[in-house]
């Protein structure tokens, strides 16, 4: 592999931007008409295939996706032989460009061995995580000789400086990854944290983000995908974690808002970032916005088979925010037979809004066949949607049941957070109603619905009335353990503990955060809870 054929990356960033631009088809064919050994256009396809996967979460495709990773990366070994000379900053640039390809190939395994959803893919992608993070260090540390900062390289050499030694290219080309993995570990909850120290590594937030922020103001291939985790983390991952947003969301709609335009600006109206548009109207309680920036992301032409789908499960929820469970049912219903990612829970869906809808027959004949169309029991999604099914083989929900479990989905994922006054007063009011028909013996129904109640009292700034609803939920917790729903009184924990944040009792906060984390496990949702819990406490303790 010569080295005019490592450190080629026009192409490759072009294949990158019409991934975006036009789908993978078009993206697929020119780089693999151009590659012919060239480790950036191998390194651009390799981007190409583990987006589409992490999207579609196709067990065939991640594993062919493995494979060609493997190759790429045996090939980067395998040349930084052939390289001319290192006594050169050219020669010593295209060896770290090597380099980086195979630690990004690493980093990218790491990530579908963690879509196995098994302990042996956990510790694998641990691993390969820690051998990909050991690359990034090791080249950032070499950079500091060059004098490499924010972007620029003061490099001497006896024939007077030459323009294609630029170090600044190199410390661009290893950004992408040292952010990721210093942002996924950042993030992580403190029990896969735990696995991750194990392995001899942790990560660093802001030193993520800078890194992802030079990244995607960079002329790398990388920068689009670099946009993308900024977009996600700025618009998704801030608000539902609950990062930097004690005084609202303005920040993060803002941070948001500036990465879409900059990707806007390169990439067009890419149906990606019209997805994060969405998300964040969404952040400020705009869901007619919302809506329809999802319709014109999921129309768009160009957009991926899973983006479109995206856009439909967003639009899903905002029909059950205006209780429009009719409208809502169908769309998770074309998700149950269209995606292989976890048919069975867009299908636990669909039954709640038909059951939420008055279509009981119709509810609980798709309730019965949910077990049987599981295709990954071993996925947490999976697993709470035959927990939460089981009762319902033999008997039907009452539209009162199936509109406690829908919402209490909705707090679950995150959704009241998003719900306007007018929408979470009247969720709250429908709940409330709903109560009166449970018999005194359906403690788990009356636990769920005081959780969801406590939500909206909460994000309707009363927290009196939460914090009497959750304490009520407290009272079920033995029942709750007993009968494997844990979950609920660990979030109304949680919530009691949010109430003590917002009212600076940050000593409380602690305490009721912390039973939250310790006194309840073994739970489908325990991760994200977990990590909101560790989001927290690292707020309350600054």
């Amino acid at each position: 592999m010569a080295t005019d054929r490592v450190n080629d990356p026009s192409i490759a960033r072009e294949g990158i931007a019409l991934l975006f631009r036009s789908g993978v088809g078009d993206a697929e064919a020119l780089l693999s008409k151009n590659s012919g050994g060239n480790a950036q256009i191998d390194c651009a396809l390799a981007y190409i295939r583990v987006v589409q996967c992490l999207l579609s979460w196709e067990p065939d495709s991640i594993d062919v996706a493995i494979e060609y990773l493997k190759q790429v990366e045996g090939r980067c070994t395998a040349s930084e032989g052939s390289l001319p000379s290192l006594s050169t900053p050219k020669g010593i640039q295209h060896l770290m460009i090597l380099r980086i390809i195979g630690g990004d190939c690493q980093l990218l395994r790491a990530l579908l061995c963690f879509t196995k959803l098994s302990i042996a893919g956990y510790v694998k992608g641990g691993l390969l995580l820690r051998s990909a993070s050991k690359v990034y260090k090791k080249i950032h540390k070499e950079l500091e000789k060059y004098n490499v900062g924010n972007g620029h390289a003061a490099v001497n050499d006896e024939a007077g400086a030459d323009p294609s030694a630029s170090f600044g290219e190199v410390r661009a080309a290893c950004s992408l990854g040292f952010g990721i993995v210093n942002l996924a570990m950042s993030l992580m909850p403190d029990k896969a944290l735990s696995l991750m120290k194990f392995f001899g590594f942790s990560g660093e937030r802001q030193a993520g983000l800078d890194a992802l922020a030079f990244s995607s103001t960079s002329d790398d291939m990388r920068a689009p995908v670099a946009m993308l985790c900024l977009a996600w983390f700025h618009g998704m991952g801030r608000p539902l974690l609950g990062i930097d947003v004690r005084e609202g969301y303005e920040d993060a709609i803002r941070q948001a808002l500036r990465v879409i335009g900059q990707a806007e600006a390169e990439l067009g109206s890419a149906p990606i970032f019209g997805y994060f548009k969405g998300r964040t109207e969404y952040l400020k309680n705009n869901t007619e916005l919302a809506l329809e920036a999802f319709k014109e992301a999921a129309a768009n032409p160009s957009a991926l088979k899973e983006i479109s789908q995206l856009c439909l499960y967003e639009m899903g929820f905002i029909s059950v925010l205006n209780k429009d469970f009719a409208a809502a049912a169908p769309m998770f219903e074309t998700l149950c037979k269209e995606t292989r990612w976890s048919p069975g829970f867009y299908g636990y869906l669909a039954a709640l809004c038909m059951g939420s809808d008055g279509q009981i027959e119709a509810s609980h004949d798709l309730m019965k066949k949910l077990p049987s169309i599981i295709v990954r029991k071993n996925s947490n999604y999976e697993k709470f949607v035959l927990k939460k099914t089981a009762r319902f083989q033999k008997v039907a929900p009452t539209v009162p049941i199936a509109r406690t479990l829908l919402f209490e989905v909705v707090y679950l994922w995150n959704y009241t957070l998003f719900a306007n006054i007018k929408q979470r007063e009247e969720l709250l009011a429908l709940v409330e109603g709903e109560c009166a028909a449970f018999d005194p013996s359906e403690q788990i129904l009356l636990a769920a619905n005081l959780l969801v109640r406590s939500s909206l009292n909460f994000e309707l700034d009363r927290p009196s009335e939460a914090e009497t609803c959750a304490r009520q939920v407290l009272q079920f917790a033995d029942v709750c353990v007993k009968k494997k729903e844990q979950h609920i009184p660990a979030y109304a924990t949680f919530i009691i503990g949010q109430i003590y944040q917002q009212s600076g009792d940050f000593v409380q906060m602690k305490q009721a955060m912390s039973k939250a984390k310790s006194a309840y496990s073994d739970y489908e949702v325990e991760g994200r809870l977990q990590t909101k819990i560790k989001v927290a406490l690292e707020s309350g303790a600054t």
